[in-house]
Order: C-alpha cells, then sequence, then structure tokens
C-alpha cells in the first residue's frame, strides 16, 4: 500500500464523522496515535477495547467519529503523555461544557469547535457593560 493509499483508508467520510465511532475507526485513531507515540500499538483488540469504552455499546460514551479524531489531535498538540480513552473522554467532555455554557442552540459541532465569534478587547466588555473606561494619555516628551 503506498502512502496515498493509506491515506485514503485513513480517511472518514462527513457522515462517519458525524456518527458513533466504530471499531474500525478505533483502529484509525490507534494508527494515528502510533505514528506519533511509539508505546501505542494498533492491533484489532486494542480497537475493540476502545469501541467498549468509547463507542456507542452499553457500557461505552456513544462518542463521535469527528470528536474522537479532533481529541486525539488536541491531546497530542498539548502532551506527550500517552494516549488513553479516558484523555479523548475528558476533552470531548470539555467541548460540551463549553457548548453548553456558551449558551449556543443545537447539539454540539463535530469535533468540538464553536463558532468563531469576534474578538472583543477589554475596554470593549467594559463600555458594553457601561463602565466608565479610562482614555490613555499621550506620552510626555522627556
Amino acid at each position: 500500500m503506498n502512502d496515498d493509499e493509506a491515506m485514503e483508508a485513513l480517511r472518514f467520510t462527513e457522515e462517519e464523522l458525524a456518527e458513533p465511532i466504530t471499531p474500525g475507526g478505533c483502529l484509525v485513531l490507534l494508527t494515528m496515535a502510533a505514528s506519533v507515540d511509539r508505546w501505542v500499538t494498533p492491533s484489532m483488540v486494542a480497537a475493540h477495547m476502545w469501541h467498549e469504552i468509547l463507542g456507542d455499546t452499553p457500557r461505552g460514551y456513544g462518542m463521535r467519529a469527528g470528536d474522537a479524531l479532533a481529541a486525539l489531535h488536541e491531546h497530542y498538540a498539548t502532551t506527550a503523555d500517552q494516549v488513553k480513552p479516558a484523555h479523548l473522554i475528558e476533552i470531548v467532555d470539555g467541548w460540551r461544557e463549553q457548548h453548553t455554557q456558551s449558551g449556543a442552540d443545537g447539539p454540539m459541532p463535530v469535533g468540538g469547535q464553536l463558532p468563531a465569534r469576534s474578538l472583543v478587547s477589554g475596554a470593549d466588555l467594559a463600555r458594553q457593560a457601561g463602565l466608565a473606561v479610562a482614555t490613555p494619555r499621550k506620552a510626555v516628551a522627556q
């Protein structure tokens, strides 16, 4: 299998990203993790266990494939620790909490991404709250 074929095998459709992760999806997660973490060994046995924990199983989390992939990326972007299913659950729980607290309508977007909002400075926030804002003085030449 060449690199292009391998990348195609690891690609999810938009529909698959929005659905609970499957055992095959867990194998993809483990394969991707192994590319940056020498201690991760992808196997069907490991993928089955990850699916039991993360997937739509009686005791599973029901995590969407897109959320799992984005959480895996966030995990390795922020730590060198070996990934475990609990790490992904913790990340996705954080996104769900942010989504709930933001007051956003509807389900959380796949991958936990909240819609971008315009940036507001501290002074603008104070003005919106009706607080007085000091006007900076010009620098005095010495």
